[in-house]
């Protein structure tokens, strides 16, 4: 069994000694031209996408689709594939990585209807960009655009997050807007002048 098949199959006990041995672990194959981790993530084997992290295999693999491993574990339905996403995103996965349909990760969540994964996504995205300074703006633009995805697929509880999401956007500029208004220090009027007689 050879490095893929181990990793597509879960078999853990055989990809660690294949890594033992010291098997180049971001090797392609397969159709795409994926890695190991990719096939690990496709499946949500969690304990083969660990392994495979912490032999240093690349997060950014890219195969002939320039998706990463991250593409393939966002597209999955199981709780597996979404901790094989958190692993990735924890090991320094990016989720802006263009593919050539020009998808990220999220994007292929949503096209796939992964609710929980499309949550998670979202979340690690917000919480990066908050308190940045051009971070408002790129989180409103995305979240339209993961909104316009989402009715154009008719996934109504993605549709509804990504709602709650922007009212609750909307809500905080609001907030911050009114907080700065109340700060501000009122400027002292002019005492007025008497004319003496």
């Amino acid at each position: 069994m050879n490095l893929l098949d181990a990793a597509d199959r879960g078999n853990l006990k055989e990809l660690k000694k294949l890594i033992q041995r010291g098997i180049d672990i971001n090797e392609t194959g397969g159709s795409k031209a994926s890695s190991a981790l990719h096939f690990a993530a496709d499946n949500g084997h969690l304990e083969c996408v660990q392994a495979l992290i912490d032999a240093k295999a690349n997060v950014y693999c890219l195969n002939d689709d320039d998706q990463t491993p991250l593409h393939w574990a966002a597209s999955g339905a199981s709780s597996e594939h979404l901790e094989c996403a958190k692993a990735l995103l924890t090991a320094g996965a990016f989720f802006y990585t263009n593919d050539t349909m020009d998808q990220w990760p999220i994007d292929i969540a949503i096209l796939n209807g992964q609710t929980a994964m499309v949550r998670h996504l979202l979340q690690v995205e917000i919480e990066h960009f908050t308190g940045r300074p051009y971070g408002k703006g790129k989180i409103a633009h995305n979240l339209q655009r993961y909104l316009d995805a989402a009715e154009t697929h008719s996934f109504p509880e993605i549709t509804s997050m990504i709602c709650d999401q922007i009212s609750l956007q909307e809500k905080t500029v609001l907030e911050k807007a009114m907080k700065k208004m109340v700060g501000r220090k009122k400027l002292p009027s002019r005492p007025t002048k008497t004319l003496g007689k």
